[in-house]
């Protein structure tokens, strides 16, 4: 569900504000998220009392809004590719922060994983740094640095909180300081009808069900085998980005998918389920 939006938002930018576009498709996922902690019955505004969600909210904020921006200047594949290098920053986040036994295995893994991201993002060719959309690269390299905190904040908000509960509070949050921005700063009367089946798309199928998903999963396996696992959205957004969008990926591309998805068995198998943080 995560790799489809990267081509969606792509979409999705030609007819609306990158900001004013990001609060919509937020409130849609944090309406879901409401309506499922009712149907639950886990709804309550205790969720918000946690220093986490606030420091959740606030770093996914910037994330999030480098993402959206800097996709109106880059292609869809490679900033799947480019989000996917979160595990690179969430590796060393989990040895500091939870202990994480950072094996040889992992170590390595991780090693093929960014070798395959170059892999795929450069097709090993000079030209790739110097094309003007290096400056979109750049916001979401630093919206995959922002991301990894994000995803170590989660892990310690799901001590506290139920998955569901977390997500709510991250997307409640989350739309109301966006409007602002893009009354502030963005272009509020660039918006057109034709942007609608993207941002209900988005709203619907990228944001709290995904999310949901993922933080259940969390609790289940290591920050660092999760953040590998990820890595997948980066192929599937890359070869989306080829189908739908006419992308560049060719057989060194190929190549470089291989390579992310040996690093996702490689990792997953040098963790120690035993010793997995709960």
């Amino acid at each position: 569900m995560f790799s489809t939006s990267y081509v969606a938002i792509k979409i999705g930018l030609e007819d609306i504000d990158p900001f004013l576009f990001e609060a919509a498709i937020i409130a849609i996922g944090a309406l879901i998220a409401f309506i499922y902690t009712l149907y639950r019955k886990t709804f309550t505004m205790r969720i918000f009392r946690h220093w986490e969600v606030w420091a959740a909210s606030a770093i996914g904020l910037v994330s999030i809004s480098l993402q959206f921006v800097g996709l109106t200047t880059t292609t869809a594949s490679k900033g799947a590719l480019i989000i996917g290098s979160t595990v690179i920053f969430v590796a060393p986040l989990a040895a500091l922060l939870f202990r994480e036994k950072f094996t040889g295995a992992k170590a390595f893994g991780i090693l093929i994983g960014v070798f395959g991201l170059i892999t795929l993002t450069t097709q090993w060719s000079p030209e790739a740094f110097s094309s003007g959309e290096f400056a979109g690269d750049l916001l979401l390299l630093g919206s995959a640095a922002t991301g990894a905190i994000v995803w170590a904040l989660t892990r310690k908000g799901l001590r506290k909180l139920r998955y569901d509960q977390w997500m709510l509070s991250l997307h409640a949050i989350y739309p109301i300081p966006i409007i602002l921005i893009s009354y502030l700063f963005g272009d509020i009367e660039n918006v057109s009808w034709n942007a609608l089946p993207a941002v209900v798309y988005l709203g619907i199928f990228c944001t709290s069900i995904p999310a949901m998903l993922w933080a259940k999963g969390l609790g289940a396996i290591s920050l660092t085998v999760s953040a590998t696992i990820i890595l997948s959205e980066s192929v599937f957004g890359t070869v989306l980005g080829r189908l739908i969008l006419g992308d560049e990926l060719g057989m060194i591309g190929v190549i470089g998918a291989i390579m992310v998805f040996a690093a996702i068995y490689v990792v997953s198998r040098g963790e120690d389920p035993r010793k997995t943080e709960s």
